[in-house]
């Protein structure tokens, strides 16, 4: 997918044709940040971005309707009592408009790192996972056996996991629809929404639109000199406690804690430093004020795609509406 660039012809071709110098066509003045807090907790502040992703109630009210078509079909082909439901899709959206947080608390940190929390139980939670009757691709539940097998197959089009149903296979009488059930269902929900158009793009998904938009902007927040000397001070902070980490992701995001189950000794030191250096050098208080400023700016500048977003969630929520 295209990385989302700001458009500099028309400004360039200006400067070219009046004879601008190299400094009188130097880069767009910064962002203007606001007051930066001194939080002692995960920041509550909206992001801008927020304004134009569907809320926790819309995206559950998407997925009971879509739940209730999807066992409307499934009713055709003779699974009058499927249980099969479409998840929210909640998770997913869940942090994108919130304000800023650490990578985990500190109890968390001083017992589990960075792993998620109940990783020392000796691996249930591994095995609950492992055990899991969901299927990664579509959401639903993977079954595979006899008649469950010719459920799944008539839920997403699939029998078991990867596997597509031929194409024009019959259940019951019936042709199974592209995508069984639960593609059914979506278009459904899905008719007549806007297609979202982006730099060239036809029909761009709605999340991973937000998502690039959201990534630029919190990346130029990053290499504002306000960021940087927090970043720094973080540091500076780390090698005092006794580790060398020259950026916050690097810490986090240190190779060796993916290579154990449960947290080391060290992950835990370094967890522990992590979320003591990020208070010490306000992380928390400038990165919201840096990502606040520059998502106000990513909203102007992707004016007319952000409200193509919400036309299209609002589309669908109108669908839904007619069915729960």
């Amino acid at each position: 997918m295209k990385t989302l660039r700001i458009l500099l012809t028309a400004f360039l071709a200006t400067g070219l044709a009046t004879g601008c110098s190299a400094d009188e066509m130097s880069a767009p003045a910064p962002v203007k940040v606001g007051p930066v807090s001194t939080p002692t907790a995960a920041t509550t502040t909206k992001m801008p971005l927020a304004a134009y992703l569907p809320t926790e109630t819309e995206l559950n009210t998407l997925a009971r309707a879509q739940t209730s078509l999807l066992r409307d079909c499934m009713s055709e082909y003779g699974f009058t009592d499927s249980r099969i439901e479409v998840p929210s899709d909640w998770l997913m959206f869940e942090d994108i408009g919130e304000g800023t947080d650490l990578p985990v608390t500190l109890e968390q940190a001083q017992q589990y790192g960075y792993h998620p929390a109940g990783t020392d139980t000796g691996g249930d939670s591994d095995d609950q996972e492992s055990g899991s009757d969901s299927d990664s691709t579509s959401g639903l539940p993977a079954l595979a056996t006899g008649d469950k097998e010719t459920e799944m197959l008539v839920a997403n089009g699939t029998a078991v996991a990867g596997a597509s149903a031929p194409a024009g296979q019959r259940v019951n009488g019936k042709e199974i629809p592209e995508g069984g059930c639960a593609g059914r269902a979506q278009q459904t929900i899905a008719k007549n929404t806007p297609e979202l158009k982006k730099f060239g793009s036809d029909n761009a998904d709605p999340l991973n639109a937000i998502l690039e938009i959201r990534a630029e902007s919190h990346s130029s927040a990053m290499q504002t000199d306000l960021f940087e000397k927090m970043e720094k001070s973080w540091s500076a902070c780390m090698k005092k406690s006794g580790f060398s980490y020259g950026s916050l992701k690097s810490a986090a995001g240190d190779g060796e804690w993916s290579t154990n189950q449960v947290a080391s000794e060290r992950e835990i030191s370094v967890a522990t430093a992590d979320v003591k250096c990020r208070m010490s050098a306000n992380y928390l208080g400038v990165t919201e004020a840096v990502f606040l400023a520059y998502e106000k700016q990513a909203v102007e500048d992707n004016a007319e795609l952000l409200q193509a977003v919400r036309d299209y969630y609002d589309a669908m929520l109108r669908n839904a509406a007619k069915v729960v």
